[in-house]
């Protein structure tokens, strides 16, 4: 899964790897960027129209969800699913991120990790995005569009952390992703091969929300 991921590049340096002019939002940049946080994400509002930077809520909910219940992630393989089938087939977006973490189950703890390309450059992760249209308006979700974060099977080093991670993207994959004529297990096969570096972090970045700082990535020694 991907349930937490950094991005500390400026976000128009992601706007100019993908060729577009797109002033993007304030403040959407942090070492520790949350489920429930407004992030910054490039997406198209209709199929013909050219992408564009949003501030999308990370969680998915349905348009006719009215209970409110948000999905940070969505799995590749339950594209074709009714609940899902609409926003992989024409609701795509990609996240600029120079990082993401995943946590590893071991005996005593869990350990968390931070993984990225092992090239060091920023990339994207795939998600698709919905526009509730059934939440009560004091939801913190209300008004705004939300997105989901795509994961696949894990693959390389990534594997030997958690079962699965996000789909990670550079510039042509993405181009790629955003084109919904494009179908998204084409995308995700030429875009399958990738190595990474993968790193041990502490465990205040456990705490959501209340740690967002340079030392949060900092390389410890798992062992000790």
């Amino acid at each position: 899964m991907c349930g937490r991921f950094g991005l500390t590049t400026d976000p128009a340096v992601f706007a100019r790897l993908l060729g577009i002019e797109a002033r993007p939002p304030d403040d959407v940049t942090g070492y520790n960027i949350a489920p429930g946080a407004s992030i910054a994400a490039i997406h198209r509002p209709r199929p013909q129209e050219r992408p564009c930077y949003d501030r999308l809520f990370w969680g998915f909910i349905p348009s006719w969800d009215s209970r409110g219940r948000a999905r940070i992630n969505a799995r590749l393989d339950k594209r074709a699913t009714p609940f899902w089938r609409r926003a992989f087939g024409r609701r795509r977006g990609v996240i600029p991120a120079d990082w993401w973490y995943e946590w590893q189950r071991l005996d005593t703890h869990r350990q968390p990790f931070a993984l990225r390309p092992a090239d060091g450059q920023p990339f994207f992760l795939a998600a698709v995005w919905s526009r509730p249209a059934a939440l009560a308006a004091d939801h913190r979700a209300a008004g705004q569009r939300c997105a989901a974060i795509v994961t696949r099977p894990a693959v390389g080093a990534a594997a030997e952390i958690h079962h699965r991670m996000p789909l990670v993207l550079d510039a042509a994959g993405a181009r790629d992703w955003l084109d919904v004529d494009i179908p998204a297990a084409d995308v995700a096969t030429a875009q399958a091969n990738r190595d990474l570096t993968t790193w041990a972090v502490g465990t205040r970045l456990n705490r959501a929300g209340a740690h967002d700082d340079p030392a949060l990535i900092e390389p410890i020694d798992p062992a000790r």
